[in-house]
């Protein structure tokens, strides 16, 4: 059991960082659905969102280096 001074850092922290929380809480959520709630058609549907993802992520990246390219010149 956690004590009471842990609830409150980890409540504090939670009010400090919302962000980070959030982000975290996400995770955690998708990391459950993976492993004990999701079945075969899920886990392809999900693998197609994550290229998807991957894809958009390499394509920013490029469209950053091209633009920081253009500010140098």
């Amino acid at each position: 059991m956690v004590d009471k001074a842990q609830l409150e850092a980890n409540r504090k922290y939670r009010k400090k960082f919302p962000e980070k929380a959030k982000h975290d809480r996400y995770r955690l959520q998708a990391k459950i659905f993976i492993n004990k709630h999701a079945n075969e058609k899920d886990l392809e549907e999900l693998e197609n969102w994550l290229s998807n993802k991957y894809n958009e992520i390499k394509l920013q990246k490029i469209d950053t280096l091209e633009k920081n390219k253009k500010t140098v010149i």
